[in-house]
């Protein structure tokens, strides 16, 4: 007799369960709701140039060198033209691949989260904030065409102290236009996106010279640039982060 009552208890588990996680999902998604309320309008920005924070010069998408937009997508997001602002794919292999490392050694943002967070929030590391920049990201996808999104997050993102936008890292690392730059040059920047204070030709140069050859590998296999190319970059490589 004393076995029926645990039956019926172990019947009732998964829908309890089932209850309790459906809960979770619908408080889940009322939260994201109140966090969309009063997203900001990003309609102004298919033209606005936005302010400058730091030293900074804006640089139109078409004087902007192919192979350092080929670059850029290559080492953040290979999926950009694919994706509509949220790569589903790439935050399930980060969460594995920093369950795995036992720490965070890769972020799943795509480039268009990273120009929301850049043009509309702070670097806060919070739920709130992240929800926030998917939803902003999403709006910047629906808005705004790709071309501009890449014109727009090159000349926005930091790449050292003080430093932001493409024009301004040229002439800090090369002392050069942004038109001028060479393939190794254009990875070498590319190379530093992810911690540009961290993988700095003046900080960590070896460790930033293997980012750009595994980087320079990547695009030459890809076909983002010929063999020629791929030979001249690496030949060049040492005296580029110098």
């Amino acid at each position: 007799m004393g076995k029926k009552p645990a039956r019926r208890a172990a019947r009732r588990w998964p829908f309890w369960a089932g209850l309790i996680l459906a809960g979770l999902a619908l408080g889940f998604s009322v939260y994201i709701v109140y966090l969309g309320r009063d997203l900001p309008d990003v309609s102004p920005y298919r033209k606005k140039i936005p302010s400058a924070r730091g030293e900074r010069i804006f640089v139109p998408f078409a004087a902007i060198p192919g192979v350092l937009v080929k670059a850029v997508i290559a080492a953040e997001d290979c999926n950009f033209y694919r994706h509509h602002g949220l790569d589903y794919e790439a935050i399930w292999d980060a969460f594995k691949e920093n369950i795995s490392e036992g720490r965070v050694v890769r972020g799943g943002s795509t480039i268009t989260q990273q120009l929301a967070k850049n043009l509309f929030l702070s670097k806060e590391r919070t739920l709130r904030r992240k929800i926030r920049e998917a939803l902003i990201a999403r709006e910047l996808e629906r808005k705004l065409s790709k071309q501009r999104i890449l014109e727009l997050y090159l000349n926005v993102v930091e790449w050292g102290d003080g430093i932001n936008g493409v024009e301004a890292a040229c002439r800090r690392y090369f002392h050069k236009s942004v038109p001028e730059i060479s393939v190794a040059e254009a990875a070498v920047l590319a190379a530093m996106l992810p911690n540009p204070h961290y993988y700095s030709p003046f900080r960590h140069q070896d460790k930033l010279e293997r980012r750009v050859r595994r980087l320079l590998m990547h695009m030459w296999k890809n076909r983002s640039i010929s063999p020629d190319q791929y030979r001249e970059a690496l030949n060049s490589l040492s005296v580029s982060v110098l």
